[in-house]
């Protein structure tokens, strides 16, 4: 586990360590910071690009479950919000091929949508987005 974020080097990585060195310290957004990035040119980078920020998206959530001085969002705990969003991460590629099925079953089979396959969706689908409403600061949309 600590190998996977250490050698990863990723951004979400130094903010985790600043927040578990420096407890009583803050960080803030700051809309004027400039980056650059290097685009992938190829599929196979691409794909590996991804999976390497999946691989530092799981492991860095984990590690921030055990940040002891988080705030809340919206009268919710930022660690339910943290526990929220590895959820998603995990069941990300499993509802992509869920929804892919069911629209075979329904469009080229003829099969009806049952109940039971919308609330699943619906769930799978719901996971991913309410982290993102709850801890979004509409105020940098501006931006």
């Amino acid at each position: 586990h600590e190998k996977n974020l250490f050698h990863l080097g990723e951004d979400r990585m130094l903010t985790t360590l600043l927040l578990e060195t420096f407890p009583g310290r803050k960080l803030s957004f700051v809309p004027e910071a400039v980056c650059y990035t290097i685009v992938p040119n190829t599929y196979s980078v691409l794909l590996s690009q991804r999976r390497r920020w999946i691989n530092s998206t799981f492991h860095n959530l984990l590690e921030l479950l055990l940040v002891g001085n988080m705030p809340t969002v919206c009268c919710v705990s930022m660690k339910a919000l943290i526990a929220l969003d590895l959820v998603a991460t995990l069941i990300l590629p499993a509802s992509l091929i869920y929804i892919f099925v069911n629209i075979y079953f329904t469009v080229i089979l003829g099969e009806a949508v049952s109940t039971t396959t919308l609330i699943v969706l619906g769930i799978s689908i719901g996971v991913q987005v309410l982290p993102f409403l709850l801890r979004s600061d509409f105020t940098y949309i501006g931006w």
